[in-house]
């Protein structure tokens, strides 16, 4: 995993882990599926009806992402 410093691919690695974790635990929804400009899937994910990104941020394994400029995370 990527990092501009150690703090940041230590965390990358612990967020990997917890969404494999969190993924495994119940059952998967994706809720607003879409494509991006990519063609990629572009969806909310669930699990067990409780939405993945809000576990991660709650965790402080995420941020959340309003558009603009992305801050890293060395220095935080």
């Amino acid at each position: 995993m990527k990092g501009q410093c150690e703090w940041e691919r230590q965390a990358a690695l612990q967020a990997r882990m917890e969404v494999a974790r969190l993924l495994g635990s119940g059952q998967i929804t994706l809720e607003k599926p879409s494509r991006d400009k990519y063609g990629r899937v572009a969806a909310f994910v669930l699990v067990d009806g409780q939405p993945v990104h809000a576990a991660m941020i709650q965790a402080g394994l995420a941020r959340p992402y309003t558009g603009g400029k992305r801050s890293g995370w060395c220095g935080s």
